[in-house]
């Protein structure tokens, strides 16, 4: 669908781009929620508009969206161990020694739009 230059400044929207503020704003809820494919199903069934999964994916790509606070945090121990065996010359038999190995870790994630970063500190 076209609009007028004075439709459009009305209506708070960009000629070239034919979603209003409210169904754009309802389209990035839906996209950041599921599928892309799936929110355009929702989104015809709901509001009976179609709006292609492709259009979502780039109406999300050109969205500028800060990133959100922290949404969960996690901190992680784990613990290994086992027995190696160290060899000395050919004639003579090895020794087997303990080891131990230890690792923490601490992740957050950083959520923006539909993209999920893990960030490891």
């Amino acid at each position: 669908m076209e609009i007028s230059q004075k439709q459009a400044r009305k209506l708070k929207v960009s000629p070239k781009i034919v979603l209003s503020p409210g169904l754009e704003k309802c389209c990035l809820r839906a996209s950041a929620k599921t599928s892309y494919q799936q929110a355009e199903e929702d989104i015809e069934e709901l509001m009976g508009i179609k709006v292609g999964h492709s259009s979502l994916h780039r109406l999300v790509e050109r969205t500028e969206l800060p990133l959100a606070q922290a949404q969960s945090e996690s901190a992680g121990v784990s613990i290994d161990g086992g027995k190696i065996c160290l060899r000395g010359e050919e004639k003579e038999g090895g020794q087997w020694r303990d080891y131990k190995l230890v690792s923490l870790r601490y992740w957050y994630r950083v959520i923006k739009a539909r993209k999920s970063y893990g960030v490891r500190v």
